[in-house]
C-alpha cells in the first residue's frame, strides 16, 4: 500500500550546464513541464551560451544561477540544491545538460516513492536509462525483465535521480573535492553506509550517454571505451583511489593495489583503442598518485 504521496509539482529540477549545445532548450522543455521549478546552475560557460540560457530563463518556472568559473559538478549541484531548499522544496531531480528525460520520468519516480514500503529510508531514486550513443544497453543500464517497478541497487548516476533533501541534509553535501567524476558513486556509498536505500526504476525513463563510447573487438570479445578527455581520466583515477581508501574493507593497504590495477586496466584499454594515448595515460598516473597522496579538489592538467 502507498505510504506517502509525492506529486511531480512538489519537485524542483536542478540542471548543471557547461557550454550547453543548441539542443539544450528542447531537453530543458521536456523537464520543465514535469516539475514545479527548474534551477539551472551554469559552470562558467561562454558568453554565447550564457546569452542563450538567459533567453531561455525568461520563463518564470526556470531560475538561472551563473557561476563565474567552473566549480565542478559537485559544487554546482550543492548550489542548486541549496536554492531549492530555500524555496521550500523537499525533493529535487538532478540532471546533466545532455540527458533527455522521457515524458513519464517525474511521475514514474513519484509513483515508486509512493508505493515503496519504507519511503522514509530512500536517499534517492535513480532513473534507468538508454545509452543513446552505444545504441545498445549494457548490464548497468539494462531494463529488468522482472515485474517489479524498482530494485534496490548499490549506486545510480546523478542525472535523472530523485533526491530526498531532508536526507541529503543528514548524509551531507556532494563532495566538492571530487570535482566531477564518481561524485554520484561516493554519495550513494555514503548513503548506504548510513543505512539509507538507493533504488532504481526498472523502466527506462531517460536517454543518456557516458562519454563518447566506441565499440571494439579483441580476441573475440566486445570492448567498449568511453573516449573521455585526459582531465576526466585524471579525476576518475584520483577519485577511485579515494573511494577505495575510504569505503573499501581491505587488509592493510590492499585498497591501493586495487586502485592501481584499475588504473592499469584503463591505461591498457586506452593504449589499444583510444587516441591521445600518452596524455590520457599520463593523466591516469598523476590521478592515481594524487589520490594516494590525498591531493583533492580542482586540478589543471
Amino acid at each position: 500500500m502507498a505510504s506517502q504521496k509525492l506529486e511531480s509539482h512538489d519537485i524542483c529540477a536542478v540542471i548543471v550546464t557547461y557550454h550547453p549545445d543548441t539542443q539544450f532548450q528542447q531537453r530543458l522543455a521536456a523537464i520543465t513541464r514535469q516539475v514545479g521549478k527548474v534551477i539551472i546552475v551554469d559552470n562558467g560557460s561562454s558568453q554565447r551560451a550564457i546569452t542563450m540560457l538567459q533567453e531561455i530563463c525568461q520563463n518564470s518556472a526556470v531560475e538561472l544561477i551563473l557561476n563565474e568559473a567552473n566549480f565542478g559538478i559537485a559544487k554546482a549541484l550543492n548550489i542548486g540544491i541549496s536554492h531549492a531548499k530555500q524555496q521550500g522544496y523537499l525533493w529535487a531531480i538532478l540532471f546533466d545538460q545532455d540527458s533527455t528525460a522521457h515524458n513519464d520520468l517525474a511521475i514514474s519516480l513519484c509513483h515508486i516513492y509512493s508505493v515503496h514500503p519504507s519511503p522514509d529510508q530512500i536517499a534517492l531514486i535513480g532513473a534507468n536509462y538508454k545509452n543513446i550513443l552505444k545504441n545498445m544497453q549494457n548490464k548497468s543500464t539494462c531494463q529488468s525483465e522482472s515485474a517489479d517497478e524498482w530494485s534496490e541497487v548499490k549506486r545510480v548516476i546523478t542525472s535523472g535521480s530523485l533526491l530526498s533533501l531532508p536526507i541529503y541534509d543528514k548524509i551531507g553535501r556532494f563532495r566538492d573535492d571530487f570535482f566531477i567524476d564518481l561524485v554520484d558513486i561516493e554519495y550513494c556509498m555514503r548513503a548506504r553506509r548510513m543505512g539509507y536505500q538507493v533504488i532504481k526504476s526498472s523502466k527506462f525513463l531517460m536517454s543518456h550517454s557516458i562519454g563518447f563510447p566506441s565499440q571494439h573487438r579483441l580476441l573475440g570479445r566486445i570492448i567498449w571505451t568511453t573516449n573521455h578527455a585526459p582531465i576526466r581520466r585524471y579525476y576518475y583515477a584520483r577519485n577511485y583511489v579515494a573511494i577505495q581508501r575510504e569505503y573499501g574493507n581491505y587488509i592493510f593497504a590492499w585498497w591501493a593495489i586495487k586502485s592501481l590495477k584499475k588504473s592499469i586496466r584503463l591505461s591498457t584499454i586506452i593504449l589499444l583503442f583510444e587516441q591521445n594515448k600518452l596524455a590520457k595515460i599520463s593523466a591516469i598516473a598523476k590521478g592515481w598518485w594524487h589520490g594516494m597522496s590525498n591531493q583533492m579538489g580542482k586540478y589543471e592538467l
